[in-house]
């Protein structure tokens, strides 16, 4: 059995600040999107958060915010030159090379946060629980956190982004049913409540991404049992069952 890793249903906005007291005081560097002359989009990738762990914080300098899609290669080659980075790091339109800064609001913070939609934050002892129950497919680097506001803390445990590289494709799934312009490479979701894995094509870790789209995170039955247990907050783990749809 798998489970989705998802924020809750909150009941308002305001609820949803209240379990979420986070936000970015700076977001890091991010690469250029690219303009497609054959689809006509501007595309900006997965906004890939874990090539900080492979690349490093340095900061290399101003580009523009979109590049035409013929610039994109010279631009990997250069980046790659200066970052002193080998040939096998690979960089998409839109992904981030350093940290984020991140701003706590409140007092009562959540175990788990999510900003956006966009990073997952946990405490430092959901990081401790994950390291000392063996789970794998995962990195979860400590951010510079600060408070803002009188009422605000930044709890002494840290505040880390939850970064998955575990990997795995859905059933009927494949790069080719997943790129949307064979040209520039973007990508889609396709049949987004198909979240069927394809147990043939998955890494084995605990924690993984499906079709390589960041923004759906996967966790194996002893995740969901290690939060459980600590009754870790701010977090759901919806079933995928056998079945190949749910709501």
């Amino acid at each position: 059995m798998f489970y989705r890793m998802r924020e809750p249903e909150y009941a308002s906005e305001a609820a949803a600040m209240r379990f979420n007291p986070a936000d970015f005081a700076e977001q890091g560097v991010r690469l250029p999107g690219v303009m497609c002359p054959a689809c006509g989009e501007w595309w900006g990738g997965r906004e890939r958060q874990d090539l900080w762990v492979a690349a490093g914080k340095a900061s290399v300098g101003n580009w523009p915010a979109v590049l035409p899609l013929a610039g994109w290669p010279v631009f990997c080659d250069k980046l790659r030159a200066k970052l002193g980075a080998p040939a096998s790091v690979q960089f998409e339109p839109g992904d981030y090379l350093s940290p984020p800064r991140i701003m706590i609001t409140g007092s009562q913070v959540s175990d788990v946060m999510h900003i956006f939609g966009v990073l997952t934050l946990i405490r430092g002892r959901v990081t401790q629980a994950l390291a000392r129950a063996g789970i794998t497919g995962y990195a979860a680097p400590r951010l510079h956190a600060v408070a803002s506001g009188r009422a605000a803390k930044v709890p002494d445990d840290g505040i880390h982004a939850l970064l998955v590289h575990g990997a795995a494709w859905r059933v009927g799934q494949s790069e080719a049913t997943v790129t949307d312009c064979s040209l520039c490479g973007r990508r889609w979701f396709p049949d987004q409540f198909d979240l069927t894995v394809d147990t043939s094509r998955w890494d084995g870790s605990d924690l993984f991404t499906l079709d390589r789209t960041s923004s759906v995170v996967m966790a194996t039955a002893r995740v969901k049992d290690l939060f459980d247990r600590m009754a870790f907050t701010n977090i759901v783990f919806m079933p995928v069952p056998d079945s190949p749809r749910f709501g």
